[in-house]
């Protein structure tokens, strides 16, 4: 059997981790103490955290910040709330610190991480990425509902309901098993799933401030990307009545800026109006500069089409 160097072993971890390994990692690979102290010494390595050290030469991010923070709390800690969020790919933006959640009968401090601590974190609610222990989905979901709150909150489950990651009801049942007696967040996160099960998720930020504008005006509720054939074609939109045939899209500037996208997007809206429907435009300047002027023109648009 060949000799692996443990600097080797070392390096080859500090690969896998960002650029970043745990003093117990670097003893288990053949180091003493002395030679981690030189190594820091001489400025090879950075003691980042307790216990944590990361290779001058990887150059520091933010998945390098979660991996330190992670070694640092312990193996049975999870990556958890915005930080697993980010991890997943749910729309969210990233807490300042990395975000852990460690059992009730530990105490874990340290003023770069913020660790969350909870009486039950069973293995259904931990997965991996990236060699990372990260909380599931769905637990994700109900611990974001304790860190965000309004459009926030709702963009992030739309996000993980766009990506495939979780449903309305599946977040429920999670939620109903999790307990939620005096959990912060969860009637607000209530109103959300009741709100997402009516239809499938919102595909942008302003579709979701378009969605909770008209929910908080007294417009009949729409149907969410709503299929219309027109011939061969199929075309969803955002927002629709169809029993007035009157439709809104949320017109996201990044969306439709391409040239091909919008030669595409005035095809559509020809064809539709050729089946008599009425097409509203609702940008990010009409719902947050001008939301009641928006809310008229949808009404007077619906009482026109009845």
């Amino acid at each position: 059997m060949s000799f692996i160097a443990p600097d080797v072993v070392v390096a080859r971890r500090a690969s896998r981790q960002h650029g970043v390994v745990s003093r117990a990692q670097v003893l288990d690979a053949g180091l003493t103490p002395d030679q981690i102290h030189n190594r820091v010494k001489s400025g090879a390595w950075e003691r980042v955290l307790p216990n944590v050290y990361r290779f001058a030469a990887s150059p520091p991010s933010d998945r390098q910040d979660v991996w330190a923070a992670w070694l640092w709390a312990g193996a049975d800690a999870a990556v958890s709330h915005r930080s697993a969020a980010v991890l997943w790919g749910i729309d969210v933006a990233a807490s300042p610190k990395p975000e852990l959640v460690v059992s009730a009968t530990r105490a874990p401090r340290h003023r770069a991480v913020q660790v969350h601590r909870t009486l039950l974190l069973p293995a259904s609610d931990v997965r991996r990425i990236d060699g990372l222990r990260v909380t599931s989905p769905e637990r994700t979901a109900i611990e974001l509902a304790a860190v965000l709150s309004g459009e926030d909150l709702e963009v992030a489950l739309e996000s993980a309901r766009l990506r495939g990651l979780v449903t309305a009801a599946g977040v429920e049942r999670r939620l109903e098993r999790f307990g939620s007696v005096g959990r912060a967040g969860t009637a607000e996160l209530r109103q959300i799933l009741a709100h997402a099960r009516t239809g499938p998720p919102t595909e942008s930020r302003l579709e979701v401030k378009v969605a909770r504008l008209i929910r908080a005006s007294a417009l009949p509720p729409p149907q969410r990307q709503f299929a219309v054939r027109v011939g061969a074609r199929r075309y969803r939109l955002d927002f629709a009545w169809p029993w007035l045939r009157v439709a809104l899209e949320a017109e996201g500037r990044r969306a439709h800026s391409h040239r091909d996208a919008f030669e595409r997007d005035r095809r559509r809206w020809s064809a539709l109006a050729s089946r008599g429907w009425l097409i509203l435009f609702a940008t990010w300047a009409d719902v947050t500069r001008r939301p009641g002027e928006l809310v008229a023109r949808i009404a007077t648009a619906l009482e026109s089409a009845a």
